[in-house]
């Protein structure tokens, strides 16, 4: 099936802002006197805040806590990102471009709320690729469920098969096999499980490697 849609997950992906939120979890917990193992917060990205707060109650006991802990990591986040600006991966501004020239519908599915989506797609001038965003207070679902994914190809006019899902989690390549759509994995802060390895097309480190996959299109002279 040729490629018609490719979706970018936003976080890890499209820009590096998974090793800052890391970092300010961990400095937001340690303020609060909280033992919470950086490999904890490692393990949650890419899941929207309510998922995080089921999983964290091994280590914080009340909402309100957790409330006030997530205050702050976002007040230290955006403290940096006010400073030096959202960091954008390494090879996103070269293969969006070539992906536009080429006249590929391009995407962004991610679990981060739409307000913080936006404000971070127009601060780094990468809004203007892309024909559709979905987020995760968009679906009543976020990843690992299809629910983003899934919105998007409606929204486009696209049928699953027709879309190759670009993600940097786990949950991110369970949500795209539970959509139907093929994907790649692109590692961030955590490498790839055994299904992730046995469902994407291919797991690379470098963003670029979509042209391998894409040349392989049937008649689509590309790159």
């Amino acid at each position: 099936m040729l490629t018609r849609v490719i979706i970018f997950d936003m976080d890890g992906t499209l820009l590096d802002t998974e090793n800052l939120a890391v970092k300010c979890w961990m400095e937001a917990s340690e303020k609060m006197g909280m033992c919470i193992p950086r490999e904890f917060f490692i393990s949650v990205r890419g899941l929207n805040i309510n998922v995080i707060w089921d999983k964290i109650r091994q280590y914080v006991s009340d909402a309100s806590s957790f409330e006030l802990l997530k205050n702050t990591k976002d007040h230290l986040f955006k403290n940096y990102i006010d400073e030096f600006g959202v960091p954008v991966k390494k090879g996103v501004l070269d293969i969006l471009s070539e992906l536009k020239k080429n006249k590929y519908i391009m995407a962004v599915g991610t679990s981060t709320l739409h307000e913080r989506t936006d404000y971070y797609l127009k601060k780094t001038w990468l809004k203007e690729y892309f024909d559709a965003i979905v987020c995760g207070d968009d679906v009543v679902r976020s990843k690992p469920y299809p629910d983003i994914f899934l919105a998007i190809s409606n929204k486009l006019g696209a049928l699953p098969e027709e879309c190759l899902v670009i993600e940097d989690s786990n949950y991110g390549i369970t949500a795209a096999k539970s959509a139907g759509m093929r994907a790649i994995f692109v590692k961030d802060l955590i490498s790839a499980t055994k299904e992730t390895i046995e469902y994407a097309i291919l797991v690379t480190d470098n963003i670029m490697d979509i042209k391998k996959i894409l040349k392989k299109d049937i008649n689509r002279n590309i790159f």
